[in-house]
C-alpha cells in the first residue's frame, strides 16, 4: 500500500513537471487524490529539489548500556532507510512497556507512525513523551505536527510558535519540513500559516523563503476555502478583502474555527485599522474557546465604542478564564440598556461572584417584567446546580418545564430539562422524584446515557436493587453501552445483593474504559477478597501495587474497611501484603495498627505497634500506640513498660506528654455500694445490701474485699434467714490472661466457708475461655436452715467461649456441672448471642437470643429442682447517652418451664437511669417487672411474675 502510495506521488509530480507553473495537473478520471502521509512528502520533495531535506528527528544519544546502544543504532539504520514499518514492529518488540522504552526510541516509534500515516498513534507517543520530558523540544516539534495534520491548526501553530521563539535554528529546519509535509498533504492552510511563522523568525534566511516558494509551485490543492484566499490575496483591492472577511465569518458559524481564525488574522495584518475585523476576530476567537487570545485583543482595541455582540462573547471568555471581574464590566453597558440576554447573563455573573442576593434582584426584575421568561428560570436552574443549590434548581426546572409546551418541537429541550430535574432530585436524596422525572423518557426509550445513569442511581438510592439490575439490562445489553457512573451505581446494586461476581465483571469493564484510573481495578481487587477468594484477590492487589506504587493509600482504606467491617481474614491479609510490600513506610504499620485498635482488637494492634516502635521513623507512634491498647486491656505492666520508654525519650515533646497522662489517669481502684429488693409471685423475697471494693496493687495485681447482707424470706412457709458474707480477693488482670481468687465467710444459723476461682485466656481478640470454679450456699431459706439438714452447699463448675464473630454478632457458649452436698447434683448448657443492630449518635439497639437447659439428679427437696429447667429468650436492650448519664431499657419475652410443666411466655421489663457526677461518680437506678401467662403463645390474663428495684453508687479512682 506504502509502495503504491509512492508511486503515485512520483508519478503526480512527473504530470506536474509538463504543464505550465500555476496549472493544475489533471486528475485521473474517475479517481481524487489521496492525501499524502509525511514519509510520502518528504520523498516527493526530495525527487523534486536537488537539495536534500534537512533530517526531521535529530538523534541524540543518551547515556545508555552497550546492548541498548546498539539496539538504537540498529534502530536508526532502519528509520534512515524509510523502513518505519519495521522500526515500528522492532520498537514494540525490544520494550513491550511504553514506560521501558529510551527516549530516543520512544522518538523513533513516533517519528515512524508520522512518516507512516498513523497520525493518531504519533500524537500519543510524543505526547507521552513531551509529559515525560516537558523541556525535550524536539518531541514538541513532532507533537506540534500532529497536532495540525490531525486538524486543531491553531494549537498546533502555538506549539511550534513557543520552539521557535527560542531562535534555534535545528529546530526550525525540522519544522521547515513539517511545512513541506502538511503542503504536499494538502494542508494549505497549516502548511502556509507554519512557513510564514518560520519566515517571520528568520527573514534573513533568503533559502527559507526560496523553499516556500518552491513548495507552493509544487502543490496546488484546490480546497474550497484555501484556494479563493490564495486568488484573493492575490488580486488584493477593498472588495476581495471584503469577500475574504464574509467567507471567514461563515467558515466560523460552520464550526470551522481554525480555517476562520487563520483567514482574520491575515486580514487583521492587512487591514489593521478595520474595526469591524477586529470585532470579529475577537468574537470568533471567544467562540474557539481562545479564551487569552480573545481578551488580548479586545484588551488592544483603541475604541470605546464596542458593539453589544462583541461584549457579550468576550464577557463570556472573561468568564471562562474566571475573571468574573472583568466579565461584569464588559456586559453591564449592554444589561443597562435592557438587553435580557445580558441581563441574564450578568445575573449568573453575580451569582458565581458569591453575591446570590444582587443575582437574584436581577432574576427577580426580569421574572417580574415576565413571569413566563423561560430563559430567566432555565439561567438561574442552571446557574445554582452549579452553585450545589438544588432545591432552587429543582423548583425553577419544574417551573421552566410547567411553560414550555409539551411538542415535538420542544421535546429535546423539555427531556434535557427532565435531566437536570431528575439530578438536583438525586442530590437532594429524593431519588422518587428523580425516578418519578425519568421514567417516561426510560419507557420510550429517548432518555440519554445521562439520563439512564440517573436512572439507575436513583433506584439504587432508592434501595430498589433488584429492579436496577433489571432495567440495567434492558438499557444496556452490553456494558459499552452504559455511562460510567451509572456502571458504579449498578455495581453498588449488585453489591448489596451479594452478587459480588457482576460488581468484579463491572468494575474489570471500567477498568478498560478507563484505563488510567486504577481505581477500577482496585475496586476488582477488593470484592474479591470480599467474596471470599482472598489469595485470588491478594494476587491482584500484589500486582495493583506494583503498577501502582502511590496508590497503596487506596488498598489501605479497603483494608481498613475490611476490618471495620467484621472482615478481619481478608483485612488482615491486605494489610499483611501492604506492609510486606513497604518494609520502610512505618506509617503504612501505623495505619494498620489504627485500624485493629479502631475495631476493638487491641490485643492484635498491640503486637503491629510493638513491631512499629522497632523502626526508626516509628519508634514515637509505636510506642504510643502499645501505651494506648495495654491500657484497654488493662494490661498495666505492658503499659507502664511503654510510659517508661516514652518519658526517657520523648518527654518534652507536647504531642507524647498529652499522650502519657491517660497512663497517669488509668483506674487505680473503685469502690461500689449496691442495694438489690426483689419480690415474686411465689411469696419469696430477699433484700440484699453490698459493698465492694479493689485496689491496684502494682501493674496488673489487684486486691478486692466483698460484704454483704442477704434477708431471705419465704412467706408461704413462714420462715426468713440472713446471711452474712465477707470475702477477699486477689486478682492478676491484664493482657491474654486473667486470673482471680476469692475466700469468705458466711454466717446465717452457722458460719461455712466459701470460695472461688477463675481462669479466663483470650486467644485472641475474638475468642475468650474461661474456667470457673466454686463453692457457695444454696440462696434457699429451707435449704439454709439446719432443721432441714442445711445449709446445703453447692460445688459448680464452669467452662465457657465467647466469640466475637463481627463488629454485630457475639456468641457465647457455656457448660455447667455442680455438686450438692444433699448428693443432688445438675448438669446444663446455656447458648447466647447478642446482635448490635445499631447505633446511631446517642443511640444503640441491640438483640439477645438466650437458650439454656440443666438436669438434676433429684427431685423431692426442700429447694426447687426439677428433672428440666429450661429458659429461652429473645430481647431487645436500648441504650440513649445523655451528657450526664444514660438511659437503658430491656424488653425480653422469656420462655421457660420446669419439667414437666410446659413452656410459659413470661416477659419482662427493665428500666435503668444512671447518673454520672463527673469522670468518677455514677448513680444508677434500676427497675425490673415480670409477667407471667399460662402458655407459650401467652394466651390468658397476664399475671403478675416478679418485680425488683436496684441502686448502685459507684466510686472510681
Amino acid at each position: 500500500m506504502k509502495i503504491k502510495k509512492l508511486l503515485f506521488a512520483l508519478t503526480s509530480l512527473i504530470i506536474a513537471a509538463e504543464h505550465k507553473a500555476g496549472e493544475a495537473a489533471p486528475a485521473e478520471p474517475g479517481t481524487v487524490q489521496p492525501p499524502l502521509s509525511k514519509a510520502e512528502a518528504i520523498v516527493v520533495e526530495k525527487t523534486a529539489s536537488p537539495d536534500n531535506v534537512v533530517k526531521a528527528v535529530k538523534v541524540k544519544k543518551a547515556e545508555t548500556t552497550e546492548q541498548t546502544r546498539r539496539q538504537l543504532d540498529y534502530l536508526n539504520r532502519l528509520f534512515q532507510d524509510g523502513q518505519y514499518e519495521r522500526t515500528v514492529e522492532e520498537v514494540a518488540k525490544l520494550w513491550p512497556e511504553p514506560a521501558t522504552r529510551p527516549a530516543q526510541a520512544a522518538k523513533l516509534l513516533a517519528e515512524s507512525y508520522a512518516r507512516l500515516g498513523k497520525n493518531a498513534q504519533a500524537q500519543a507517543e510524543y505526547q507521552a513523551i513531551v509529559g515525560k520530558q516537558p523541556d525535550d523540544l524536539e518531541a514538541q516539534v513532532g507533537l506540534a505536527y500532529t497536532l495540525v495534520y490531525g486538524g486543531q491548526v491553531w494549537e498546533g501553530l502555538q506549539l511550534y510558535d513557543k520552539v521557535l521563539s527560542l531562535k534555534q535554528e535545528k529546530y526550525a529546519d525540522i519544522a521547515l519540513e513539517d511545512a513541506v509535509a502538511l503542503l504536499a498533504q494538502g494542508n494549505v492552510i497549516g502548511g502556509r500559516a507554519l512557513f510564514e511563522k518560520i519566515i517571520n523568525y528568520y527573514p534573513s534566511r533568503s533559502d527559507y523563503q526560496t523553499r516556500y516558494v518552491q513548495a507552493l509551485a509544487m502543490f496546488k490543492w484546490e480546497k474550497p476555502a484555501t484556494a479563493n484566499w490564495q486568488k484573493l490575496r492575490a488580486e488584493g483591492g477593498q472588495t476581495q478583502l471584503r469577500k475574504v472577511h464574509e467567507q471567514a465569518v461563515a467558515l466560523a458559524r460552520q464550526g470551522n474555527y481554525d480555517e476562520a481564525i487563520t483567514l482574520l488574522d491575515w486580514l487583521k495584518k492587512q487591514e489593521p485599522n478595520d474595526l469591524s475585523i477586529a470585532f470579529d476576530y475577537i468574537t470568533i476567537l471567544a467562540w474557539a474557546g481562545h479564551n487569552e487570545a480573545a481578551i488580548k485583543n479586545y484588551e488592544a482595541l483603541w475604541t470605546q465604542d464596542i458593539p453589544d455582540y462583541v461584549r457579550i462573547y468576550i464577557s463570556d471568555a472573561y468568564r471562562r478564564t474566571g475573571n468574573l471581574e472583568q466579565a461584569m464590566a464588559a456586559i453591564q453597558p449592554v444589561a443597562d440598556q435592557g438587553d435580557r440576554k445580558a441581563k441574564v447573563r450578568l445575573a449568573e455573573l453575580w451569582l458565581e461572584k458569591g453575591d446570590k442576593a444582587k443575582s437574584y434582584e436581577l432574576y427577580d426584575e426580569l421574572l417580574k417584567e415576565n413571569k413566563q421568561d423561560i430563559q430567566a428560570y432555565l439561567s438561574r436552574a442552571d446557574s445554582s446546580m452549579r452553585r450545589q443549590e438544588y432545591s432552587q434548581a429543582a423548583a425553577d426546572y419544574k417551573m421552566a418545564l410547567r411553560l414550555i409546551p409539551d411538542d415535538e418541537a420542544n421535546s429535546a429541550l423539555r427531556r434535557r430539562i427532565a435531566g437536570e430535574l431528575a439530578a438536583a432530585f438525586i442530590n437532594l436524596d429524593q431519588p422518587a422524584q428523580a425516578i418519578v422525572a425519568l421514567k417516561p423518557y426510560i419507557a420510550n426509550r429517548t432518555a440519554t446515557k445521562n439520563m439512564e445513569g440517573n436512572y439507575i442511581l436513583a433506584l439504587r438510592n432508592s434501595r430498589q436493587a433488584r429492579l436496577a439490575v433489571y432495567t440495567a439490562g434492558l438499557l444496556w445489553p452490553k456494558l459499552a453501552d452504559a455511562p460510567i457512573f451509572g456502571l458504579q451505581a449498578l455495581a453498588d446494586c449488585y453489591i448489596e445483593l451479594k452478587d459480588y461476581e457482576q460488581a468484579i465483571a463491572i468494575y474489570r469493564h471500567l477498568a478498560v474504559r478507563s484505563p488510567d484510573d486504577g481505581n477500577y481495578q482496585f475496586l476488582a481487587a477488593f470484592y474479591l477478597l470480599l467474596s471470599g477468594k482472598i489469595w485470588e484477590g491478594l494476587a491482584v492487589y500484589d500486582e495493583l501495587l506494583a503498577i501502582y506504587p502511590d496508590k497503596a493509600t487506596v488498598a489501605i482504606n479497603q483494608a481498613s474497611s475490611l476490618i471495620a467491617t467484621g472482615h478481619l481474614v481478608p483485612g488482615r491479609a491486605l494489610f499483611e501484603l501492604i506492609v510486606k510490600k513497604y518494609p520502610g513506610k512505618a506509617v503504612y504499620r501505623q495505619q494498620y495498627a489504627e485500624a485493629l485498635a479502631g475495631s476493638g482488637l487491641h490485643l492484635a494492634a498491640y503486637q503491629q505497634y510493638y513491631a512499629l516502635a522497632q523502626t526508626p521513623d516509628g519508634e514515637a507512634a509505636g510506642l504510643t500506640g502499645m501505651l494506648k491498647t495495654a491500657l484497654a486491656v488493662n494490661d498495666y505492666q505492658k503499659a507502664r513498660q511503654a510510659y517508661e520508654a516514652l518519658a526517657g525519650r520523648y518527654g518534652k515533646s507536647k504531642a507524647v506528654a498529652a499522650i502519657m497522662t491517660q497512663y497517669d489517669q488509668r483506674r487505680l481502684g473503685q469502690l461500689d455500694v449496691r442495694y438489690i429488693y426483689n419480690t415474686s409471685y411465689k411469696q419469696l423475697s430477699s433484700r440484699q445490701w453490698q459493698i465492694y471494693g479493689e485496689q491496684n496493687g502494682g501493674d496488673n495485681y489487684w486486691l478486692m474485699a466483698d460484704s454483704r447482707r442477704y434477708w431471705l424470706n419465704d412467706w408461704g412457709a413462714n420462715e426468713r434467714q440472713i446471711l452474712d458474707s465477707n470475702n477477699i480477693g486477689i486478682g492478676y488482670i491484664g493482657g491474654k490472661n486473667e486470673y482471680t481468687l476469692w475466700y469468705g465467710q458466711t454466717n446465717a444459723q452457722t458460719t461455712f466457708a466459701t470460695w472461688s476461682a477463675r481462669i479466663a485466656h483470650t486467644v485472641h481478640d475474638r475468642l475468650k475461655l474461661s474456667l470457673a470454679a466454686y463453692r457457695s450456699p444454696v440462696l434457699d431459706v429451707q435449704a439454709l436452715s439446719p432443721l432441714n439438714g442445711g445449709p446445703v452447699m453447692v460445688d459448680g463448675y464452669s467452662l465457657s467461649a465467647t466469640y466475637q464473630a463481627n463488629a454485630k454478632d457475639t456468641y457465647t457458649l457455656t457448660l455447667n456441672r455442680e455438686l450438692y452436698t444433699d448428693e443432688n447434683q445438675a448438669f446444663g448448657f446455656s447458648l447466647a448471642q447478642t446482635k448490635n443492630l445499631f447505633s446511631r449518635g446517642n443511640m444503640s439497639l441491640a438483640r439477645f437470643l438466650t437458650w439454656s437447659r440443666s438436669w438434676y439428679s433429684k427431685q423431692d427437696l426442700v429447694y426447687e429442682s426439677p428433672s428440666l429447667r429450661e429458659a429461652a429468650a429473645l430481647g431487645w436492650d436500648l441504650i440513649i447517652n445523655r451528657p450526664n448519664g444514660y438511659w437503658y431499657g430491656r424488653l425480653a419475652l422469656n420462655w421457660d418451664r420446669d419439667y414437666p410443666d410446659p413452656l410459659a411466655l413470661n416477659p419482662y421489663l427493665r428500666l435503668e437511669r444512671a447518673f454520672n457526677f463527673g469522670p468518677d461518680r455514677l448513680l444508677l437506678l434500676g427497675t425490673e417487672y415480670g409477667a407471667r401467662t399460662g402458655d407459650a403463645l401467652g394466651r390468658g390474663s397476664s399475671r403478675f411474675g416478679y418485680r425488683q428495684f436496684d441502686l448502685l453508687y459507684r466510686m472510681i479512682w
